[in-house]
């Protein structure tokens, strides 16, 4: 119904909650059709299947209330990475995301809390 009215900005949460993968992916690239229309879209994903991690543009990650990573989602790797953090191959990179935000990971080392915690790269 909102859409009715051409927003310039929409958040939505969960849009794909109870949704299988199928419709969840047509849901995102519907949303990402219409991003490009000039519609700023603003949502929480909770572990998205690569088909769908990959039409996002940019990333806001958040880690017990603070902000891990913002930026481009063609970046995040190579972020991540050069904090010492390397994404298997083959590894869904939303799952790896979140293995790293949410602690499954080993100790960090004073530089690397640092790195991740005052990371804003411009989008």
């Amino acid at each position: 119904m909102e859409l009715v009215l051409s927003p310039r900005i929409l958040f939505l949460d969960e849009p794909t909650a109870g949704l299988d993968s199928s419709m969840a992916r047509s849901v995102m690239e519907c949303l990402q059709k219409l991003s490009r229309t000039g519609c700023t879209i603003v949502f929480s994903i909770h572990q998205p299947r690569y088909s769908i991690f990959k039409l996002f543009d940019t990333l806001f990650l958040l880690s017990a209330g603070r902000c891990t990573y913002h930026g481009r989602t063609d970046s995040v790797l190579n972020f991540f990475s050069s904090v010492g953090f390397s994404c298997v191959e083959h590894n869904n990179p939303a799952d790896f995301l979140l293995d790293i935000t949410q602690g499954d990971r080993p100790q960090l080392s004073a530089q690397q809390q640092d790195d991740i915690a005052f990371n804003e790269e411009s989008s």
